[in-house]
């Protein structure tokens, strides 16, 4: 009988569709349908495979047989069809309710026990006719509720009816939950998906028994614990009645009943978690099951996110958080320790260790994004956080590292996207102040190079900015959110250098705008926002810090706080709100915004002159702030649209707001000579002002792309230049103090214009070292060792960064070689300054001995400072080199073009940059000149310098020793590469050796200068070896 209606089950189930088009007909959907064809077909049908079964009980195998092909037809939508084969069940006594259906199902209940027994003894052909008892009232019932909203409306009302009515909801979900602990997996998944289903008609039901505080013994709970035990560990029966072993005892699986089981035993205790997770915890079988149903209690449990981390832990959901969590994540090494395991309350001394031990933690933890989206973050962070400093400190990290750290980056990004960022920043901060300070405590007196903080996010916080950056998140703004999140914790936290180590990490400093495609433009979309916000954010907290103008050490960490937030975020995020000026006027308010406060600030700052190490750090940062954030220039044609108003323009960029007009005023100030000017404080006010622009543009250099508009760069050049050539000294006909104070800004300025064309320098070298290709050189021009970058071709007259600051550095070289320039090349077609009509006339503008000093010590200040493993100082070496050895050596020194202290400058710069190389490498990048050539070259031009007698004594000292360094460190570098010691042999002339060893044997004996004596001492032997 078995065998037949299981083959016509089959058939049913493959064309039902066929089966209602011939019996039922067009009308089979309607509830008033005539279905007497279908009906007589079914029961004969049910008749025959009566007739085939003369051992069975007919009104069992009916119910079964035919409750399971109302099942399968109800599947879509059949329903009204399967409730008249169901009301037509005579062998029942005629038409069946829902509560028969319930009854029948209660009744089944109570055969899990003996079907269980039977079992036992062996006796398999009983328990299988029980199962099917059990099989046969769970399919009825459910075919019966699939009829869908009517029936769960039904169950809904049977709640709500008077005292002493039979509840039937609670009486179905009762039977069902017993019924899991049926030996059929078939039956098992049908109660368990019938029990989901009238969940959603009473979301908060539990077993009676667990709706009394007064419970002591939680038995239907057991009941469900039992059950998820056996179906997890044993075999069961299959639909034909075979006794099958449990699939597979790989830890890393869990079949799907069990897995079923484990929601509803989460969701159950869910509603009782204080007082059902010790039986949790305490369950029997595979530890696999309960990390399954802590994991799905975590994510059933309402959210309970809190505003601070704090180690109080009261509510009735945060226990069942803090302990599902800490059991989870604390040592799990073997089974019984899990069953030993209780409720734990919060303990610090409770380590997260070995969470690699168990293979199915591992892979939930990893393939769960959401999973701990709704644990607070005081409950599961400060333990992560511990676990994972402690494993940083160890010279190998263990495999849990990594599964940590995915775990902390889906928490984060979990929080992120529930609004719950500030939340999560706040917590990691705070946990890793405490642990900061406990480290500090423990050992006050190790040096450590990174502090456990910085490491901490050094190793995370790339992690969190890709997972919130990556094209499958969630929303464009989850990395707006962190990032203000961090800032509004160094807002909060204005002293502490952690949440600025935190903002640091999320950022990516080597970002750059790429070509347009999907995945670039919803990159920078998401960067546009995050950037946009920080800006807004940092105004209106600047507009907080400065309702009053103290400022004192209790102040001013909050008044710089937003100025460092503004800081943190690099360059290139800020193109992307650049890129947006002209189409998108919020962009352009606030930017407008930013870049009047920092133009009035740094006026400000110029006003009052304030000497105090806080004002000065304050006017330091205003000014990088106005070079890394704002744009350098506005193209004309984009100005107006970049101004709110044609009739008030406040321009946007650095140089039009914050450069062009001091630079203006100073030089017309310079221009009168001390002589005929009549000086006034504001005047001074503008050589503040562009000190601070000069610093700001300094800024820039380094970071402004190749392709950037470069005609501004040209202009703040020329400026530079021009102060360079400034004669200072004391203004005729005012006070000495207001007159001494203009003499010492002014060499203040000066200063900065070195500065600022060693900035340059460094930046041109470095982009030029980057793009050497050392197969395939380029010819170099002889005089000048590089060619410079033509503008040629281009529309207009625009220069990019590249171009100009080419143009820059074969300006520097032109002056300092011939001490003059043409009047047309300082004062370009682009020029943005008045022009200086005195010199109009003259075809070339000559530049002093001390300025060409100054150029050339802006060369040294570079060389000194510069990082020579990137290739940059190779470049300027092979570029710079070989032309200033063949200036000092074509010509006698004189008190023009190679007056002795530019001579001097000249010797310093070699040696400075050979030291720095450290040996004559570089010339492999220039063709123009071989190591031999460059070492005689040098060698002469050094000891012609030593021999000088041009110049007052203490310029000569000068140029002595610069000589002498020169010559110690070519020797030096020389005999580094040679195979023998054959000391100057080839390089110098015998008689040229004899004349230095006569002046060197002076030197040594009683030169006055006891540097001078103690490097002539030196290179004696060098000289000896070659006589």
């Amino acid at each position: 009988a078995t065998a037949v209606w299981t083959d016509w089950f089959d058939i049913v189930k493959t064309s039902k569709r066929l089966f209602f088009d011939h019996f039922v007909g067009d009308d089979w959907h309607d509830e008033g349908a005539d279905y007497s064809a279908g009906l007589n077909l079914f029961w004969n049908l049910s008749g025959i495979s009566l007739r085939r079964s003369e051992d069975a009980d007919p009104s069992e195998i009916t119910v079964f047989r035919v409750g399971g092909i109302a099942q399968s037809l109800c599947q879509n939508q059949e329903c009204s069809f399967a409730s008249s084969v169901i009301s037509s069940l005579h062998e029942l006594g005629g038409s069946v309710e829902a509560e028969d259906l319930v009854s029948m199902l209660l009744e089944s209940t109570k055969l899990t026990d003996s079907i269980r027994n039977a079992r036992k003894e062996r006796q398999l052909s009983e328990a299988w006719t029980k199962i099917n008892h059990q099989r046969a009232a769970i399919r009825a019932f459910a075919s019966w509720l699939s009829r869908g909203n009517k029936a769960i409306r039904f169950f809904t009302k049977s709640t709500k009816r008077p005292e002493g009515a039979v509840d039937l909801l609670d009486s179905a979900m009762g039977s069902l939950v017993i019924l899991l602990r049926s030996e059929s997996k078939q039956c098992v998944d049908m109660s368990i998906a019938t029990l989901s289903l009238l969940w959603s008609a009473s979301p908060e039901w539990v077993p009676q028994e667990l709706r009394s505080d007064r419970t002591t013994h939680p038995q239907s709970f057991l009941d469900l614990l039992d059950a998820l035990q056996m179906h997890s560990s044993q075999s069961s029966f299959d639909e034909s009645g075979k006794q099958t072993p449990h699939p597979s005892n790989d830890e890393s699986i869990v079949d799907p009943t069990s897995r079923a089981l484990c929601v509803v035993v989460a969701r159950v205790a869910s509603q009782r978690p204080t007082f059902l997770l010790p039986y949790i915890l305490k369950m029997k079988g595979r530890v696999e099951t309960m990390i399954e149903v802590l994991l799905n209690m975590l994510e059933q449990l309402p959210n309970s996110q809190q505003s601070e981390c704090d180690s109080k832990i009261s509510n009735p959901n945060d226990i069942v958080y803090h302990a599902a969590s800490e059991i989870l994540l604390q040592n799990i090494e073997s089974v019984s320790y899990l069953r030993l395991a209780c409720v734990p309350t919060p303990a610090a001394e409770m380590l997260l260790q070995n969470i690699e031990s168990v293979t199915y933690l591992r892979l939930r933890l990893r393939s769960s994004p959401s999973l701990f989206s709704n644990v607070p973050s005081k409950i599961i962070i400060p333990q992560i956080l511990e676990y994972l400093v402690r494993q940083y400190a160890e010279p190998k990290s263990p495999a849990s590292v990594s599964s940590l750290s995915g775990l902390l980056c889906n928490i984060m990004k979990s929080n992120t996207d529930s609004g719950h960022a500030n939340d999560f920043i706040r917590c990691v901060i705070t946990s890793l102040q405490i642990i900061d300070q406990k480290e500090s405590n423990q050992r006050p007196s190790v040096a450590k190079e990174e502090t456990i903080t910085v490491s901490f996010f050094n190793k995370n916080g790339p992690l969190w900015r890709l997972k919130l950056l990556e094209a499958s998140a969630s929303s464009d703004c989850a990395y707006k959110e962190i990032l203000l999140a961090s800032a509004k914790s160094m807002v909060e936290m204005p002293s502490s250098s952690t949440p600025l180590a935190l903002l640091a990490s999320l950022v990516d400093s080597h970002y750059q705008l790429e070509p347009p495609d999907k995945a670039a433009v919803q990159l920078e979309k998401r960067i546009f926002l995050a950037t946009s916000s920080i800006i807004h954010f940092a105004m209106h907290q600047i507009s907080l810090s400065r309702q009053n103008d103290i400022v004192n050490e209790e102040t001013i960490f909050s008044r710089l706080a937003p100025l460092l937030v503004l800081r943190r975020i690099p360059r290139s995020y800020y193109r992307t709100v650049h890129k947006a000026l002209p189409s998108n006027k919020e962009t352009r308010d606030i930017m407008l915004d930013l870049g009047s406060f920092l133009s009035n600030t740094l006026k400000a700052h110029a006003s009052k002159n304030d000497q105090s190490n806080l004002a000065k750090e304050e006017k330091k940062l205003l000014a990088e702030l106005a070079g890394h954030c704002l744009p350098f220039s506005i193209d004309l044609n984009q100005e107006s649209c970049c101004t709110p108003d044609a009739n008030e323009s406040s321009p946007v960029s650095l140089f039009e707001n914050i450069c062009k007009r001091p630079f203006s005023e100073t030089l017309k100030t310079l221009r009168e000579g001390p002589e005929k000017l009549q000086l006034k404080s504001e005047m001074i006010h503008n050589i503040y002002e562009a000190k601070a622009a000069l610093y700001a543009v300094s800024h820039y250099v380094p970071l402004a792309l190749d392709e950037d508009d470069g005609e501004a760069l040209l202009n703040v050049a020329s400026f530079v230049f021009e102060v360079l050539n400034y004669q200072t000294g004391l203004v005729c006909g005012t006070s000495m103090g207001l007159s001494e104070l203009f003499r010492k800004e002014t060499m203040m300025l000066q200063s900065g214009c070195a500065h600022f064309l060693a900035v340059s320098m460094d930046s041109f070298s470095y982009r030029r070292a980057n793009t050497i290709v050392e197969a395939e050189p380029t010819p170099l021009v002889e005089d000048l060792g590089c060619p410079e970058i033509s503008n040629e071709g281009k529309t207009g007259n625009a220069y990019s960064v590249l171009e100009a600051l080419s143009k820059v550095f074969h300006m520097l070289k032109s002056i300092i070689t011939t001490s003059d320039i043409g009047w047309e090349t300082l004062y370009h077609e682009l020029y943005s300054f008045p022009r200086n009509i005195i010199e109009e006339r003259r075809t070339k503008i000559r530049f002093s001995p001390s300025s060409r000093m100054a150029m050339l010590n802006s060369i040294v200040m570079l060389s000194q400072g510069s990082r020579s493993e990137d290739g940059r100082l190779d470049w300027l070496a092979s570029n710079i080199l070989p032309t200033l050895v063949d200036w000092a050596s074509k010509g006698p020194v004189d008190d023009s073009i190679r007056h002795p202290l530019c001579i001097a400058a000249s010797l310093q710069v070699i040696y400075t940059l050979l030291a720095r190389c450290g040996s004559f490498g570089w010339l492999s990048i220039s063709n123009n000149i071989s190591e031999t050539d460059f070492v005689c070259c040098a060698l002469q031009c050094a000891l012609t310098a030593f021999n000088t007698s041009e110049g007052d004594g203490p310029t000569v000292n000068v140029l002595r020793l610069a000589a002498l360094k020169v010559i110690l460190t070519v020797i030096a570098l020389n005999q580094a590469n040679e195979k023998c010691e054959r000391g100057l042999k080839g390089y110098l002339s015998p008689i040229e050796i004899q004349k230095a060893m006569s002046a060197l044997h002076g030197a040594a004996n009683v030169d006055e200068n006891p540097e001078v004596r103690r490097i002539a001492n030196q290179i004696l032997p060098y000289l000896q070896l070659s006589c």
